[in-house]
């Protein structure tokens, strides 16, 4: 049953790299016609799925990371924030830095989370409305009590 597990792993990690292609390419895309909506819930879907997939395989710093990353696209999906270089720039290095996560998983290195990286996210969502926004940390649309603690240990490295 390990073998199996390790199996699904792998094919996450490369289902991974594929969707953080995609969100680049979209999100390239997006910057040069910020009013479309389909690619920015593209994004977004990618973003969710490796969150959601991330949780499954409780590697919890990419899941938790991550959902401070679509708590961003969710503040730009409800135009809460607008989807300005600066903004563009902060996602594609959330999107480089969750590569950057798959690439340790793969060697069986620990993850090191950008913590620097995962305020910048915060801080453009909390800000773009507090009553979206639920309680510290929480991206808008959600009430926080779905959500773990980002202190928890990596598991994945197994």
């Amino acid at each position: 049953m390990k073998a199996d597990l390790e199996h699904y792993r792998r094919q996450f990690y490369q289902e991974m790299r594929e969707i953080l292609e995609t969100v680049n390419r979209d999100l390239l895309q997006a910057e040069a016609d910020p009013d479309n909506k389909e690619l920015l819930n593209s994004i977004f879907r990618g973003i969710h799925t490796i969150k959601g997939s991330a949780g499954t395989f409780e590697l919890n710093e990419v899941s938790d990371f991550t959902h401070h990353l679509e708590g961003m696209l969710v503040a730009l999906r409800e135009g809460k924030i607008l989807l300005e270089p600066g903004i563009v720039d902060v996602i594609l290095e959330g999107a480089d830095e969750l590569g950057a996560m798959v690439g340790s998983l793969e060697r069986g290195e620990p993850i090191t989370v950008n913590t620097g990286l995962v305020e910048r996210f915060r801080s453009s969502y909390l800000g773009a409305g507090k009553e979206s926004a639920g309680k510290a940390g929480t991206p808008p649309g959600h009430t926080g009590s779905e959500w773990g603690s980002f202190r928890r240990p990596c598991r994945s490295a197994r």
